[in-house]
């Protein structure tokens, strides 16, 4: 009996001993919720002009077009459209400006120390207007290249081919792997302001900035010194980001902006142009980002508006042929009219033949050679009145395939409603 009294006392024991270990650990349990998530971090997105697309980093969300400044996180992916604009901001002394038909997939770290933005299609001009710390990093990626930066201002392209331009501090830039993606060993160069450099998949071919490397977009990130700071340029953005914060809490929408002042039109420039010789054509005026159609001689054009508001028409828009045109530009606030705004003159020369002959080429087959002027712009050639191929040597001389000929030969040469004739003598 006694020995039972003992076992029933050390199972009792065990009993409060297990008891007050299993509470005391279950009230600590519930005492310590497990960490929160932290957050994903942001950086804000903002259109300058219509059609502007946010795509998730799931991806199962359909692209979302955005009216105003709107976060985006880790792994989206930005769009816009031939007529869209936008600004990028890691923060107020970091910004990209994306061009037309631009995609731009984002990564960053989990305090956006760390950059790395994927360039799928169009140009990208990025400004880092500060010293980067010695954690921070600001790249951007090609299939075939990466640029890396510590402070400075420089545009990467697809558009026409793979370039990198550098108008302020270093850039230094590396080659991937087009299938891997890994940098390529050893292949690292640093290209200092002033200059840029073509990417043939293969090598770096680096030069001195050209004259031809001064256009639009690059002017538009880079004004003229004496020339004002563009509304919507990366300058801009820094100064104003100084005195307002850059993302607003703002809902994502489909809704257009809200628009309270008509367009204007301050200049337009050529004013008269051949468009044999003229592709494009600017108008420069107030309000612009916001238009939503073109016309001209009241019919509707195909236009573009760069990020600092210049809407840029291409010559081939102007269908009515020679003589002057009516401009119109209409936005949700209002309409603007300059009447005969542009002038369109063809300086074509006129269609002629001064002579013909027959000849022998490198393999030896005759040929006729038709010599005059306007001859770039035939549509037909007969000779003895059957139509013959041909082919354009120059504006002043056309190569057509004819046996010789023991007699005289009649040839005519057609270009719309103009046409000459002449004989090719045996």
């Amino acid at each position: 009996m006694k020995r039972l009294c003992i076992g029933l006392g050390i199972l009792l024991l065990f009993v409060v001993v297990f008891g007050v270990y299993w509470l005391r650990h279950s009230d600590i349990s519930k005492e310590t919720p497990p960490p929160t998530p932290v957050a994903s971090p942001m950086v804000a997105v903002t259109p300058l002009s219509a059609d502007v697309s946010l795509l998730a980093a799931d991806a199962q969300s359909p692209w979302v077009v955005i009216a105003s400044t709107t976060s985006a996180s880790d792994g989206s992916t930005v769009k816009t459209s031939s007529d869209g604009r936008a600004i990028v901001a890691r923060e107020a002394t970091i910004i990209s400006s994306l061009d037309n038909n631009t995609e731009l997939t984002l990564n960053f770290g989990p305090d956006k120390k760390q950059s790395h933005f994927t360039l799928i299609a169009g140009k990208i001009w990025s400004k880092v207007a500060r010293a980067l710390e010695q954690d921070e990093v600001f790249e951007i990626y090609t299939p075939t290249m990466v640029a890396a930066v510590r402070g400075t201002s420089f545009g990467v392209s697809l558009d026409p081919k793979r370039s990198l331009i550098v108008s302020e501090g270093t850039v230094w830039i590396s080659r991937r792997d087009a299938q891997t993606g890994e940098i390529v060993a050893s292949s690292t160069i640093a290209v200092s302001a002033g200059y840029a450099v073509e990417d043939d998949s293969t090598h770096f071919i680096v030069r001195p900035i050209s004259a031809d490397d001064r256009n639009d977009w690059y002017l538009e990130n880079n004004p003229e010194p004496g020339t004002p700071t563009p509304k919507n340029s990366l300058d801009q953005f820094i100064k104003d980001a100084t005195t307002a914060p850059i993302i607003e809490t703002s809902p994502i929408t489909n809704s257009p902006p809200v628009i309270t002042q008509s367009p204007t039109i301050s200049s337009v420039s050529p004013r008269q142009f051949d468009p044999r010789t003229v592709s494009i054509v600017r108008i420069t005026g107030g309000n612009l980002a916001a238009v939503t159609s073109v016309l001209l001689n009241k019919k509707s054009t195909e236009f573009a508006v760069t990020n600092v508001g210049v809407i840029v028409i291409n010559t081939t828009e102007f269908i009515d042929g020679d003589g002057s045109y009516d401009l119109e530009v209409a936005s949700p606030a209002g309409t603007a009219l300059l009447k005969s705004a542009f002038t369109v003159q063809s300086t074509v020369s006129s269609l002629s033949i001064t002579r013909t002959l027959f000849a022998i080429d490198q393999t030896q087959a005759t040929y006729i050679d038709i010599q005059g002027t306007g001859l770039d712009r035939v549509d037909t050639v007969l000779v003895a009145g059957e139509p013959m191929s041909f082919e354009v040597l120059s504006s002043s001389e056309l190569k057509v395939p004819y046996p010789r000929s023991d007699t005289a030969v009649s040839v005519e040469v057609h270009a719309g409603t103009q046409q000459a004739t002449s004989k090719v003598a045996p």
